[in-house]
This record gives structure tokens, C-alpha cells and sequence, in this order.
């Protein structure tokens, strides 16, 4: 097992060394008990996934017209099509990343606050609401300008105020009712609920292993199978679920070989079910055993890889909330600015076009986390607490 890792304080971050058997002893420097790890190439995969969105939803630069459809040679006419075709095509396949790692991260960074539902409650709003709040209300107002611009709300069509409310309190889609605003907020949305059910059982259960885990994992991919044409909640809580048992599995191996086995094993599963049963498995039972694999492989080698590199992945994994949130108002804004011009689909066929999109998002994500999402995290924790 690594035994480097780095922990935050506040804003500082600490390395912390003594960890023996995937257990983190507790430090103390200047009297601050530090027990919470960072573990920077798990977050820095959350921000490739969040990329992996961001160019999935670049065929809404094709599909900017009133019917929102995409024209017909997309992806094909998109840059590096050859390369990104499986993102292009299928690549809300990263929405699945988001929820195992959040799984996997919840039941190894925070199972001794996860009991406090005041404090998991206040941890949650701040992390989650704010910039949820400022892009709806942004959406909004961009929607507004595109009803009495275009005569038509550009990508989704659902724009009133029984969506706008189940926006606002983050529930838009508990149940299928079609994207609205914010579209990609959906995710978040299912996943509040099963922060619930996972606070609900580290609550009342002092002693968890990974089989309890792996049981809630197939409980709710037995509802998604039966009920998944409903709501993406019990998506969600199979790989929540699934992230979770592999974190209880990996706190149980004390070498980094055992952890390799495990993640070359999970990689094998995810490829031979992927290969078998195509997309439909892919986005499954597949997507459990390849991204489950990588979690296991990235935790394992946390420790053996250079400090740089952990800043990079640190760096990626504190933008991803932002790039997930504000890359469909800066597509929004170009539809609104270059798609009367009728150059739209023509621009955003270009090389040039297409890594403005990533660097201006990525751009408006960091700034976002930096001035607005921290400090309003740390503002809201003060205020709740």
C-alpha cells in the first residue's frame, strides 16, 4: 500500500505518510487531527470524465435549430471523429465515472462525518448549490433572450416553471420528464437521492463491508433493470453502490500488488461483458468492471507517482463541477452570438473551434472554482454550521 498522501486542512494541503493496510493513522501537526486523504488521481479522472462531456455534447453545436436535432453526418463531420467517436456517440458513459467515484470517495474519505447528517446535509449544499443556482439562473436568462431572439429555447425544449422548480431544488429528474435549463445537472439531481440512502445506512450501521455494498449495488441494478425507463435513480445507485464495495475491497488489501490483481481482474470483466453484450453492457455491468478497475489502479499507485503530476490531476479533478456546469450556458451563449449568422455548424466543424470550446471552458471552470465555488463552500459551511 502507498504510503504518501495528501490531505487538506482548510485550504492547505499537507502530505500525510503511516498508512498501513489502506487505513490512514491519525496525525496531528500543531494540534489539527488530520484524517481525510486527497486522493488527486481519482479527482483528475472525475475531470476527464467531465471532459469526455463536454465533447459528447458538442453535437449541440449541430443541432442549434428549432426541431434540436442533430444534422445527419454528425459525428462524422466533427473534429477527430475517428479518434473521439465512442465519446461522441456514447459518451454520458462519464456520468457513470461520476457516481462510482463518488461512491468510492464517500465510503473511504468520509465515513466518520457521513453519521453527522447535519454536517453531511451542510457539506453537500455547499459543495453542490451554489453553482447549481448561479448557472440556472444564467440558463434562464439565456433562454429568455433565445425566446424573443429565435423564437425557440435552443436543445431542450422543456422551458416553464414546473421544471423551473424542480430545478431549483435540485429534483429534476427524480423522474423522467425530459431535460430542462441546465440540462446536465440530471446527474446531480438522481445522485442527492442516493446520498440519502447511503447517509441512511452509514447511520445506522457501525460495522460495513464490502458485501453489504455489493448487495445494495445489485438491489438497485435489479430496479434499474425493472424500472430504469422511469428515473436514472437506480442507475445511479448501482454504481454509487458498486464505487463504495470497491473502496471497502480496497481497504481490505494491504499490498499494491493485491490491488492490482483486483483492478487487471475488473478490467478483464469490463472488457470480455463490454465485447459480449456491446453498448447496452458497456453502460452497465462492463462500465462497473472497466472504470472500477481504474479506480482500483489509480488508488493503488496514488502514492508512486510524481508530485507534478498529482497538482495536474489535482488540478483537473477541483474544475470538474465547473466544466460540468457551465459548459452547456457558454454553448448556449455561441448558439445565441454565431448561430443567426447560419456559420455555426460550418465553425464548430473546425479543429480551431473545437479547442476554444475546451479552453474557454475550462478557462471559465477554473476561475469559477477559485473565486465563486470555494469561497462560497467555505462562506456556507461558516453559515450553516
Amino acid at each position: 500500500m502507498p504510503g504518501l498522501f495528501i490531505c487538506r486542512i482548510g485550504s492547505d494541503r499537507v502530505l500525510l505518510t503511516g498508512v498501513t493496510g489502506g487505513y490512514l493513522e491519525s496525525l496531528s501537526r500543531t494540534g489539527i487531527e488530520m484524517k481525510t486523504p486527497y486522493l488527486s488521481l481519482i479527482d483528475g479522472f472525475r475531470g476527464l470524465a467531465a471532459l469526455c462531456v463536454l465533447i459528447y455534447h458538442y453535437g449541440h453545436f449541430f443541432m442549434a435549430g428549432p426541431d434540436r436535432t442533430a444534422i445527419y453526418d454528425f459525428p462524422d463531420i466533427a473534429p477527430f471523429s475517428d479518434a473521439l467517436s465512442i465519446v461522441y456517440s456514447e459518451g454520458d458513459f462519464a456520468v457513470q465515472i461520476f457516481w462510482m467515484i463518488s461512491g468510492f470517495v464517500f465510503t473511504y474519505v468520509y465515513p466518520a462525518q457521513i453519521k453527522d447528517g447535519r454536517a453531511f446535509l451542510v457539506n453537500r449544499i455547499a459543495r453542490l448549490y451554489p453553482l447549481h443556482l448561479v448557472t440556472l439562473i444564467l440558463v434562464t436568462a439565456l433562454f429568455l433572450a433565445a425566446r424573443l431572439t429565435l423564437g425557440y429555447t435552443p436543445i431542450y425544449a422543456n422551458f416553464d416553471l414546473e421544471h423551473f422548480l424542480a430545478q431549483l431544488v435540485l429534483a429534476s429528474d427524480w423522474v423522467n420528464t425530459g431535460y430542462s435549463f441546465n440540462g446536465p445537472i440530471w446527474s446531480v439531481s438522481v445522485e442527492v437521492v442516493i446520498y440519502g440512502v447511503f447517509w441512511a445506512l452509514s447511520s445506522r450501521l457501525a460495522h460495513q463491508n464490502a458485501l453489504i455494498s455489493a448487495v445494495f449495488a445489485a438491489g438497485f441494478f435489479a430496479l434499474f433493470m425493472t424500472f430504469g425507463n422511469l428515473t436514472e435513480i437506480f442507475r445511479c445507485g448501482f454504481f454509487f453502490f458498486s464505487g463504495a464495495m470497491l473502496a471497502r475491497m480496497c481497504l481490505g488489501l494491504t499490498s499494491r500488488i493485491g490491488m492490482s490483481a483486483l483492478a487487471v481482474l475488473l478490467i478483464t470483466e469490463g472488457l470480455v461483458f463490454s465485447a459480449y453484450f456491446g453498448v447496452g453492457g458497456f453502460k452497465t455491468l462492463g462500465g462497473v468492471g472497466l472504470f472500477g478497475g481504474m479506480l482500483v489502479a489509480l488508488y493503488a499507485f496514488e502514492g508512486a507517482v510524481p508530485e507534478r503530476f498529482r497538482r495536474v490531476s489535482e488540478w483537473l479533478g477541483e474544475s470538474s463541477y465547473g466544466l460540468y456546469l457551465w459548459h452547456f450556458p457558454i454553448q448556449l451563449s455561441a448558439i445565441l452570438i454565431i448561430g443567426p449568422s447560419g456559420q455555426l455548424e460550418v465553425l464548430a466543424q473546425s479543429p480551431a473551434f473545437f479547442f476554444s470550446y475546451l479552453a474557454i471552458s475550462l478557462f471559465v471552470a477554473r476561475l469559477s472554482y477559485r473565486y465563486f465555488e470555494a469561497p462560497a463552500r467555505r462562506y456556507l459551511r461558516r453559515a450553516l454550521a
